[in-house]
């Protein structure tokens, strides 16, 4: 009785390039993860910065409109026929205390809030817009407003001169973003009173 023969096949190893490829993607998006965290920590905050720029400007804006304003911030007087023009102080003491109490009122609730953002929104991505883990933001202001109310004289044409009356709002703010903070200074000029003078110029004209 013949022995039959067994045919040995030889294994062939095979390479699995699909987990090769898959790890090699991989370890390129750690490597752009690892190499991207500062990039990422910068477009958090500059995102903080314009976003804070923009937020506290409307709030300047808005305690401007909803603080009501005197009938008259300036006067003019006639002496002697020389003609005075200033501001009314009392009148400017009373609206400027009114403004800074609405502004700090207004920042007072800014601060107790906590501004939370998708990371895709922080990169600017239309796919990635409102996606992924929310990066908490605070804005919080540093100091007192300041509220400032001026005036000026321009001309504006022939004997003819503008008197202008300008509340200008101020605050600094700090932006407090995960691994830092940003200072951002916002600044709002508001025309509040413009008289257009014809003839005689006034003598004298003060804040």
């Amino acid at each position: 009785m013949g022995r039959k023969r067994r045919h040995w096949k030889r294994r062939r190893w095979t390479v699995p390039w699909r987990r090769l490829w898959l790890a090699a993607i991989l370890l390129a998006l750690a490597a752009a993860c690892v190499s991207g965290y500062g990039n990422l920590k910068e477009l958090i905050a500059v995102y903080g910065e314009n976003y804070c720029r923009n937020l506290v400007t409307q709030v300047l804006l808005d305690a401007a409109a909803e603080t009501q304003m005197p009938e008259k911030l300036s006067c003019l007087t006639t002496v002697d026929d020389k003609s005075f023009l200033q501001l009314d102080a009392a009148a400017v003491r009373q609206y400027q205390a009114a403004v800074g109490t609405c502004l700090t009122q207004k920042l007072d609730a800014l601060q107790r809030h906590t501004q939370r953002v998708p990371v895709g929104t922080v990169l600017d991505n239309a796919f990635l817009m409102e996606r992924g883990p929310r990066i908490a933001i605070r804005y919080v202001p540093v100091g007192a407003a300041q509220v400032r109310i001026g005036s000026s004289l321009e001309e504006a044409g022939v004997n003819q001169v503008l008197y202008r009356v300008t509340l200008e709002l101020a605050v600094d703010m700090t932006v407090l973003v995960p691994g830092g903070t940003r200072a951002v200074q916002c600044a709002q000029q508001i025309i509040l009173e413009e008289t257009l003078l014809t003839g005689r110029v006034p003598m004298f004209y003060g804040e």
